[in-house]
């Protein structure tokens, strides 16, 4: 939904320039990958929010690699809604 130039994915929404991703959310030129949120330039990685250039990586937040149980216990805090 809303991609612009997406090629060979699905499950995305909001990105431009990507080709052969899934699940992913507002991020352009990525490749290969899959559940990255705000990620621009990615290639073949999976589980990535707001990163930029990385190559065969998972479980990223802001270019920082973490544990699969830390990286998903960071985005349920940052997901949390601030009083």
């Amino acid at each position: 939904q809303g991609c612009q130039a997406t090629t060979g994915s699905s499950h995305c929404r909001d990105c431009t320039g990507c080709h052969d991703c899934s699940h992913c959310q507002d991020c352009q030129g990525c490749t290969g990958s899959a559940y990255l949120v705000n990620c621009t330039a990615c290639s073949d990685c999976t589980y990535c929010t707001g990163c930029v250039g990385l190559s065969k990586k998972e479980f990223h937040i802001l270019n920082q690699p973490y544990t699969r149980n830390e990286y998903f216990a960071m985005i349920k805090t940052l997901a949390q809604p601030r009083a």
